[in-house]
């Protein structure tokens, strides 16, 4: 498809169908709702879909067989559509237009004639209950003279308005208006024929002059007269039946009660809008008009209530909207100049109403000064100091910088000498250093229980070959000296007397 169709496709249309409405044997006829034409797009498969005959296939999977023009679907045409139901007759511009035939997969379909994309003029209407409809239509609506064929084989002639059956009509009146009206759409009065509604089957065409109800200069033959066209036997002709053709119109709808405050003088038919005028109020207010409790219409119970509810009452809206009668209750302003607030001013001078922001005494007793006891309880102290071993403490002389200012179960490394506080006794550990190399290892508790030390690049191993142990405690492990500065300790592990592993945290 080249691009000058595919672009006028984008703008094509696929169908979709609804139903609504319900029938109502006495009152209400069943009604399909019309086609309407949907955006959808998936490709012209056969032939010319601009200007010529072809297929094209929509996105929602519909397809249209027929001719085309500009484009559009345009002339004869059949429309399928993806649920089943289908259609086959006219179109115009994308719409139903002209006589077709519309079937559902149920068995009920309409065949008539069809005005952008709406039933209108003549049609068939074969409903699922088994009730036919041969009527005029207008918009999609039954709307003009029509007849019912029951079910149960009964006949009823009616003049319908807007899909509603509006006043009942003689059989004789209803097909006649509908043979002159329609009688070259013979494809739908065959089918009034084929119920032995129609007598007059072989009726033909004739010439009439303008206002002449005869056969005078026609073709027809003796015993029919010539009107609108056709010939039709005389007996079937009533003047009344052939006027009812121009008097079967549009009827103004409106209220009809000349009590009403909407009175229409042409309405012909009452809609049900009629509206009166209540005690209080005139017309002209309105239909939504209503009297206050003050009698007033369309007042507000301004004149007469006070702000309480109370006829004639003394009560009143102070400047925080509160009503009463009472001028000590009347709000004054807070610190914020707001009427009714609750702002107020604490002993620092901020107005506020946070009670959190309130400002207190500092432990030199300045109401809000910043002075804070330290946690050694000393007011505007420095804090703890912090030792060699990483602990902090309240006084210098404290710092032991010792395995035993570590926390239970951890090693660091301390300026060469490896710390440590253990609560399992250790008969072996490995270490590995972080950034340096160990040249030298001596000292510590290793040492003084008889562990067999190895040392090479960053890693160090040292055991008990004989009943040497480490005791559960803390102290310094081992010494050790670097070929650089070590930024602390990489891994460590170690084993108890039993062989079993343990661990303790490294502290940097």
């Amino acid at each position: 498809m080249n691009k000058s169709v595919f672009f006028i496709f984008l703008i094509s249309f696929a169908i979709s169908i609804e139903r609504s409405g319900d029938y109502d044997d006495d009152f209400q006829i069943y009604q399909f709702s019309d086609a309407t034409l949907n955006k959808g797009i998936r490709g012209c498969t056969i032939g010319n879909c601009k200007e010529g005959i072809g297929t094209f296939i929509f996105e929602n999977r519909d397809m249209y067989s027929g001719e085309f023009s500009n484009g559009m679907m345009h002339g004869k045409g059949e429309y399928r559509v993806s649920n089943g139901e289908y259609y086959k007759g006219d179109f115009k511009e994308n719409d139903f237009d002209g006589f077709g035939k519309y079937s559902f997969p149920s068995g009920e379909y309409y065949e008539g004639e069809y005005r952008k994309g709406k039933r209108n003029g003549l049609g068939f209407l074969s409903h699922r209950d088994g009730d036919i409809y041969i009527s005029e239509f207008k918009r999609g609506l039954l709307h003009g003279p029509g007849i019912i064929i029951k079910r149960n084989g009964n006949i009823e002639s009616w003049d319908f308005y807007k899909g509603e059956k509006f006043m009942e009509l003689s059989m004789e009146a209803v097909t006649t208006h509908l043979l002159i009206s329609h009688h070259k759409r013979s494809e739908i009065l065959e089918k009034l024929e084929s119920y032995e509604i129609l007598t007059s089957k072989n009726y033909v065409e004739c010439n009439q002059e303008y206002g002449l109800r005869s056969n005078i200069y026609s073709e027809c033959p003796n015993g029919m007269q010539c009107l609108d066209g056709i010939c039709i036997e005389d007996q079937s002709i009533s003047i009344d039946a052939v006027e009812i053709k121009n008097e079967i119109k549009e009827l103004e709808l409106g209220c009809m009660d000349e009590r009403a405050c909407n009175f229409s003088k042409s309405a012909q038919k009452d809609d049900g809008s009629c509206w009166y005028q209540i005690k209080g109020c005139s017309c002209d207010k309105g239909k939504n008009a209503f009297v206050d409790d003050c009698g007033i219409c369309m007042g507000d119970n301004s004149i007469c209530r006070d702000c309480s509810g109370v006829i004639n009452g003394t009560a009143y809206l102070d400047r925080c909207g509160n009503c009463d009668n009472i001028v000590d209750n009347d709000c004054s302003k807070d610190c914020k100049g707001i009427w009714g607030g609750d702002a107020y001013v604490d002993q620092c001078g901020n107005c506020d109403n946070i009670i959190e922001n309130d400002c207190i005494k500092d432990c030199n007793g300045v109401w809000g000064g910043n002075a804070i006891v330290d946690e050694c309880g000393i007011c505007n102290g420095s804090g703890k100091t912090q030792c060699k071993s990483g602990n902090y403490v309240c006084d210098i002389l404290e710092c032991k910088d010792s395995g035993c200012d570590l926390p239970n179960n951890t090693i660091k490394l301390l300026d060469g000498e490896i710390l440590y506080n253990s609560d399992f006794e250790i008969h072996g550990f490995q270490i590995v250093i972080e950034d340096a190399y160990i040249t030298q290892a001596y000292s510590g508790d290793a040492y003084n229980n008889n562990f067999t030390t190895n040392f090479g690049g960053r890693s160090l191993m040292s055991m008990s070959y004989s009943q040497g142990v480490i005791k559960s405690g803390c102290g310094t492990l081992i010494k050790l000296i670097f070929d650089d500065i070590s930024a602390g300790i990489t891994s460590a592990s170690f084993y108890d007397s039993n062989g079993m592993p343990h661990s303790l945290k490294v502290i940097k």
